[in-house]
């Protein structure tokens, strides 16, 4: 926020009184600025005292002595918001632009203050404003840039034309000497101050200038004005010339300085045009134009924001305290007919004049109420969401890191032994050589990551998923993002395993299976991806491969490489190791069909850091029995979930998927509770990817997996865990053992855990622990637990004390396997018979396996559950 340092007496005398820095203070605080600093008892501190006045970003106004104390004044009720018209001389100077000038800084725009009176402060305060709007409107001069000369000293027409840098004589501002715009150039090269704009123009073959009548140059657009037009305390006329590659910005440039310093005219918030004739467009037209905007607020949106029941009326009192010219609409009893002051160039969109409408009603006023809705946000960007995808799935033992967007040319190509493809967006004024253009790959970030942390143990393992940019003629703002991922492996060993184990992982995860050498590739159905063998100078020959992705109906594409980094490019970013690195486009995938996709819930692939288990601690020791995936996925479950409603009502439902827009909260304010709705026991609930991943954070969930072809997976339960603060949720995972059934419980709630062992004979009770808040939604467990039946052959429970006091989990003997057998389905009134399924869990890796029966229920009773 651009901070603006006033002088103290003359602001107060201003507004008209004595101020105390606290009264200040909450002024500035009410009109939505803020008081950063009084100077008055700065000992150091030389001159008048100071106030140092903090501005919002967008209020360009308020970058002067004089906006401020206007808008203030406005604001305090002591002034109304001034009328700016345009005086009607004789006749209208004109200035005449040529067509070079469409080379280099097209636009052009003008002014003239007549009759200015100017004192030293006034001086001051107009080269200052001047100052701001080149460092923020006007982007450091490269979007607009200003010249204000001494009307006496030079005599219409004028003329803006663009001519190569030796046609262009004059003595530049402060100087006595004539220079060549070459000249100027290198002999400001050393200025500290206009140094730092010579780049706008510097590589141009021509330079704009702008002449009078008689060829007397008035300044050098953007780098400096003549020293024959300097505007001095004496001046009285004062000629504005605005030039600019933004025509939107043009114009808001030249609304500020006339609004701001027409007061100090003969005849105040007046301003005398001039008319501007453009060869290169054919256009011709008067400068500036003073006329406010017509615009229109939704009274009802105002009122509802606000958590108030104004009048029209009321409001248009209200918003001309913000400069706004207001009246209730003649044909639209919810409307607010608004005119927009030149001054307001920030106000886009009804939403700016709601927050205006409640500073003037005032912020500390406004109603104190709870929300009755929590707004739901809008569908994601399908990109965002599979990103989110990969990211999760990559988390799994690697680290992600987020290094800076720039680099220098040398680590994007040279060190990468790359040769620049002009694909790179390169900063035009660099303050380093380390940050000189803007990214095309993420893998040097990574390797420099690595040089950063080479003294860690090894192997590192990093990742990133961010944006990449590349040159694009084709797009008005000739450039383009493109969304990667990529992965870095060091090591003492190559990696090369682990790198190409993480892309399976991934590509598993999006549901794009491996198509072996030798299966159809390219067919209108194939679906998967596959890697061929590809040389890349960054990566060491025959180590490195190509990666291919077949979506059906679409054409192959390459999406990405992998392989180990050349020993030329470890020796350029000083790599002690052996390095392993995968980069995949992933604008190349089709994220529609990803974000579309049902969520379902997978378990961490790694042992070491997370062991899906049922029946034993969570990853920290060897588990008791045999039911263990260390680099499987738990497919789609069926948890009995019993969640306690009220004190005397407990629900069981079926659910296998969760979903925020199923659960809702009662309207009770002594004892809220959240509650799934429903009518049927099968529940079928679709949780959007989106949805916070803390909403589900059972020890055994830890990423997430779209429709996964769960009939190809062995089949057991998932805890869900607690959804919100008040839930409460009872699971069980159920293996068939003949003819009865074992179920392993699990008690998932914020603040409850058990008091006493759990086996066959003893439920237990289960209440909240003393350092928990009392709730009135979980007190006594056990009617809950009396509702399960069938509880056999359980043997011990404890409290995981290495991840979730709240999460328990039960040992059970061994699964006993079935033969398929003819069984009539569970459902009731259901006549359906059919043979049970057994499915092997043999192809998953150094796994105990065991055979695993289906629930005996059909398809056609399974709402949306596969059965056999």
């Amino acid at each position: 926020m651009p901070t603006i340092a006033v002088d103290k007496a003359a602001l107060y005398k201003a507004l008209g009184r004595e101020y105390t820095n606290k009264e200040f203070d909450e002024l500035c605080f009410d009109f939505g600025i803020e008081l950063d600093e009084d100077t008055t008892d700065d000992p150091e501190r030389k001159g008048a005292p100071e106030l140092k006045i903090e501005i919002p970003a967008n209020r360009y106004d308020m970058l002067c002595f004089e906006g401020i104390a206007l808008n203030l004044n406005v604001f305090l009720g002591r002034q109304s918001m001034p009328k700016f018209t345009l005086s009607k001389p004789k006749e209208l100077l004109t200035i005449n632009i040529t067509e070079d000038t469409a080379r280099i800084r097209p636009y052009f725009s003008c002014a003239i203050l007549r009759g200015i009176t100017f004192d030293q402060a006034r001086y001051d305060s107009f080269i200052a404003l001047q100052d701001k709007l080149h460092q923020n409107l006007a982007r450091q001069r490269t979007l607009v840039s200003i010249g204000t000369h001494d009307l006496s000293t030079i005599e219409g027409p004028f003329s803006y034309d663009a001519l190569p840098p030796e046609e262009i004589k004059f003595s530049p501002l402060n100087q006595e000497k004539v220079m060549n715009g070459r000249e100027m150039m290198e002999f400001y090269e050393s200025d500290k101050h206009l140094s730092r704009y010579l780049h706008i123009i510097g590589d141009s073959p021509v330079y704009p200038i702008i002449y009078d009548k008689n060829r007397t140059v008035l300044s050098m657009p953007p780098i400096i004005n003549s020293n024959h037009s300097k505007i001095t305390l004496n001046t009285t006329d004062v000629f504005i010339d605005i030039t600019a590659t933004d025509k939107t910005k043009l114009e808001i440039v030249n609304h500020i300085i006339c609004a701001m310093f027409s007061m100090y005219c003969t005849e105040p918030f007046t301003v005398e045009p001039v008319n501007v004739v453009s060869k290169h467009n054919g256009e011709s037209r008067v400068t500036p134009d003073l006329s406010p905007r017509p615009f229109q607020a939704s009274l009802s949106f105002i009122n509802s924001v606000c958590g108030l029941e104004e009048s029209p009326e009321s409001w248009s009192k209200l918003l001309a305290k913000m400069a706004y010219d207001v009246r209730p609409s003649e044909t639209d009893k919810d409307k607010l007919d608004i005119d927009i002051p030149i001054t307001r160039a920030d106000v886009l969109h009804q939403a700016d004049i709601m927050e205006d409408a409640a500073i003037a009603y005032g912020f500390n006023k406004l109603p104190q109420e709870f929300p009755t809705s929590i707004p739901a946000g809008g569908a994601g960007l399908p990109i965002n969401t599979l990103s989110d995808i990969v990211r999760l799935e990559a988390k799994s033992r690697w680290i992600e890191v987020m290094p800076l967007i720039l680099c220098s040319h040398d680590e994007n190509y040279a060190w990468l032994n790359q040769k620049d493809d002009g694909k790179a967006v390169r900063l035009a004024n660099p303050k380093t050589a380390e940050y000189q253009i803007v990214r095309t790959s993420l893998v040097p970030g990574l390797i420099k990551t690595i040089r950063e942390n080479r003294k860690h143990e090894v192997p590192l393992k990093i990742f990133e998923v961010a944006d990449v940019c590349y040159k694009d003629a084709s797009l008005e703002r000739r450039s383009r993002n493109e969304r990667h991922f990529a992965a870095a492996w060091a090591g003492s060993k190559s990696g090369f395993e682990q790198v190409q184990g993480l892309l399976d992982t991934i590509m598993l995860a999006l549901r794009y299976p491996w198509i072996p050498e030798g299966k159809d590739r390219t067919g209108e159905k194939a679906k998967g991806y596959w890697v061929e063998g590809h040389d890349d100078p960054t990566y060491l020959a025959g180590h490195a491969a190509a990666i291919y992705l077949k979506s059906a109906g679409k054409q192959v594409q390459r999406i990405g490489i992998f392989g180990m980094l050349h020993p030329k490019v470890l020796e350029n970013f000083e790599i002690p190791y052996a390095m392993t690195a995968l980069e995949l486009n992933l604008e190349s995938t089709p994220q529609n069909d990803v974000s579309r996709q049902t969520t379902r819930f997978i378990v961490s692939r790694y042992t070491t850091s997370s062991t899906a288990t049922l029946g034993t601690l969570h990853g920290h020791k060897a588990p008791s029995f045999s039911v263990i995936w260390p680099t499987g996925l738990v497919h789609r479950a069926t948890a009995l979930a019993a969640v306690k409603t009220s004190s005397s009502r407990t629900s069981c439902y079926e659910a296998v998927h969760c979903e925020a827009k199923r659960f809702h909260r009662t309207a009770s304010s002594t004892s809220p509770s959240w509650y799934i709705s429903t009518d049927d026991v099968h529940v079928k609930v679709e949780r959007p990817f989106s949805l916070p991943t803390n909403h589900c954070r059972s020890p055994l969930v830890s990423s997430v997996l779209p429709n996964y072809d769960h009939t190809s997976l062995p089949r057991h339960a998932l805890t869900l865990d607690t959804l919100f603060e008040q839930t409460i949720l009872v699971q069980h995972y159920s293996l068939n053992f003949g003819n009865e059934q074992a179920y392993i419980l699990s008690i998932c709630a914020s603040g409850v855990c058990p008091t006493q062992s759990l086996n066959s004979s003893d439920r237990g009770q289960y209440s909240a622990p003393p350092t928990t808040k009392s709730r009135n939604t979980i007190t006594n467990m056990s009617p809950i637990l009396v509702t399960i039946s069938l509880l056999v052959s359980l043997t011990t429970a404890v409290p995981a004390p290495h991840h979730n006091k709240h999460h328990i989990e039960v040992s059970l003997p061994e699964p006993v396997t079935l033969a398929p057998r003819q069984q009539q389905c569970q459902v009731d009134s259901c006549t359906t018979m059919f043979r049970d399924c057994v499915k092997s869990c043999d192809s998953l890796q150094n796994a105990d396996c065991f055979n695993v029966v289906t629930s005996p229920i059909c398809e056609t009773c399974t709402f949306n559950i596969v059965g056999c």
